[in-house]
């Protein structure tokens, strides 16, 4: 049995709504992560992790959703900005796990328990490393910084288009 909408205006009604639920939920997550500055309480940086996980569900589906419903053929001979615009939206998709997981590196690297919305999902403690701690934070900020520059990229190219 076929599903009826592939290149369907519910198709692109379903990849917006994915496209849209992504940016909000990663808004909310870093929202958390920065309320007042650097100064993060405890509170505010759960609530970001956990914001973080749902932004990581919402990306696998965006994700899923893109494997499973392919856009159309033969744009071999589309314009280099077409070409360009499909690599960095393709990028953006995987940023939000790099980011998921370099957050999560950071915080086993403290020789913490990693929780989902209060489960622990890697509870086998790592040996305390501040040299690790140090490179995953580094690398967590990094990519949160590369991701925005790309999202700035991808608006002025969607707005190109």
């Amino acid at each position: 049995m076929k599903i009826g909408f592939k290149y369907s205006d519910k198709r692109y009604r379903i990849s917006r709504t994915l496209h849209w639920t992504t940016f909000i939920v990663l808004g909310i997550s870093a929202w958390y992560a920065y309320p007042h500055g650097f100064l993060v309480s405890k509170v505010n940086m759960t609530a970001h992790i956990d914001w973080s996980w749902i932004a990581t569900g919402v990306v696998a589906c965006r994700i899923a959703w893109r494997l499973y419903s392919h856009g159309p053929k033969g744009t071999d001979q589309a314009p280099p900005l077409i070409k360009a615009f499909k690599v960095l939206a393709d990028v953006l998709r995987l940023m939000p796990l790099l980011i998921t997981v370099t957050g999560v590196g950071v915080i086993w690297s403290l020789g913490r328990d990693v929780l989902a919305f209060g489960v622990p999902m890697a509870t086998e403690l790592a040996e305390r490393s501040q040299d690790l701690q140090t490179a995953m934070e580094v690398a967590h900020i990094g990519l949160w910084y590369f991701f925005i520059a790309l999202l700035a990229l991808h608006v002025i190219m969607a707005l190109e288009r």
